[in-house]
């Protein structure tokens, strides 16, 4: 109730249910998780569940470690299409205000991230509901993932002027012969 009353001041809307479990070996959704999307459900049909699959939370997986769940009656089932994310950066100058990045720079990012402990500074609703002072949106948080992820964008084009260099030179090389 004091999640939606929250919500409701701020115009907020509730949609779905975060679950990750304490234990790294745990990657089933509890009961509890599944009653309270249920709950979400009543007032917001499209609810999910996302799921962090703990196996997965690992600096060397290169696979994705979240799982959505939605409602199939009175179950909940994994969508593979919905866990299929699309990582993108923000920018004023591109089209939509954003561009695609690349899995594998994602995935540099998220492993980066894993080995450098950041999970451990998110602030989630829980957190912000005991202490209002802490911030719900992780402004701190996301800018150093922003300057983190930066640093990794300028390594990416580095990479890239490189390759095309190296490309370029191979082709002189062929016209000169």
């Amino acid at each position: 109730y004091q999640r939606r009353v929250h919500g409701a001041i701020r115009e907020l809307e509730i949609v779905g249910y975060y679950n990750a479990n304490e234990l790294l070996t745990d990657d089933k959704t509890p009961p509890i998780a599944r009653e309270r999307a249920s709950s979400i459900k009543d007032t917001f049909e499209k609810a999910v569940i996302w799921q962090i699959v703990n196996s997965l939370v690992t600096p060397t997986s290169d696979r994705l470690a979240i799982s959505v769940l939605v409602s199939k009656g009175k179950s909940w089932e994994p969508d593979l299409e919905l866990s299929q994310i699309q990582f993108v950066d923000s920018y004023h100058w591109a089209p939509k205000g954003q561009l695609p990045v690349p899995l594998n720079v994602a995935s540099g990012r998220i492993q980066s991230s894993i080995k450098s402990f950041a999970y451990k500074k998110v602030v989630d609703f829980d957190d912000h509901l005991d202490n209002i002072e802490l911030d719900i949106w992780n402004g701190p948080l996301n800018n150093h993932l922003i300057k983190e992820s930066a640093a990794s964008s300028v390594a990416v084009l580095l990479s890239i002027a490189v390759a095309v260099s190296t490309i370029r030179s191979s082709i002189e090389k062929k016209k000169t012969k």
